[in-house]
């Protein structure tokens, strides 16, 4: 049986709940680095639609751009993958 695929804006995900968090945690991390869209667009050599499209779920973005903006903004990529859910389990595992 296929796993149901959801769409918001123009990208389709098996998996929305988790894709739309992923993408709030991008857009927080930006202006927790104190950086525009703007900002960021310039320094990947992107024009600011780039950035924009990303956040909004108009442009899915692979796991090397994905790396790349963890970079730019100073947190490791599984930040941005890992469910609340999932970083409890793993904090009860290291203890």
């Amino acid at each position: 049986m296929m796993a149901s695929v959801y769409k918001k804006g123009s990208m389709a995900t098996r998996h929305p709940e988790r894709y739309s968090a992923m993408l709030e945690k991008l857009r927080s991390a930006r202006e927790a680095a104190g950086l525009t869209q703007v900002d960021v667009a310039k320094r990947l050599g992107e024009p600011q639609q780039y950035v924009s499209k990303i956040e909004l779920n108009e442009r899915r973005i692979d796991p090397v751009e994905l790396q790349e903006l963890a970079e730019l903004y100073g947190k490791d990529i599984a930040w941005f993958v890992i469910t609340a859910d999932e970083s409890e389990e793993q904090e009860k595992g290291d203890s």
